[in-house]
């Protein structure tokens, strides 16, 4: 049996993040949806990555997601609104 090596959610991000960037001043000047960073963010699995890796996710804790939404946020500061905080 071959165990799939984990995903490197940061790698996914820093190739995603120039599209996203590219297209933030127009989302934000028509307040638009953004629903294509949100196709390429689900067709690299990212929002699997807080569930658990024995449900077939990517088993992250709350802080590695926030860190990479983080790294969203980055690429598009004023489109994309993460808050996160420790519990």
């Amino acid at each position: 049996m071959t165990t799939a090596s984990a995903p490197d959610w940061k790698q996914i991000l820093a190739a995603l993040g120039p599209a996203f960037a590219e297209r933030a001043a127009t989302y934000d000047g028509s307040d638009g949806f953004v629903a294509e960073n949100y196709a390429e963010m689900r067709a690299a699995k990212l929002f699997s990555a807080l569930v658990p890796q024995e449900l077939g996710g990517g088993g992250l804790s709350y802080s590695d997601v926030c860190s990479l939404a983080a790294l969203v946020t980055a690429a598009a500061p004023r489109r994309w609104r993460f808050r996160c905080t420790s519990i």
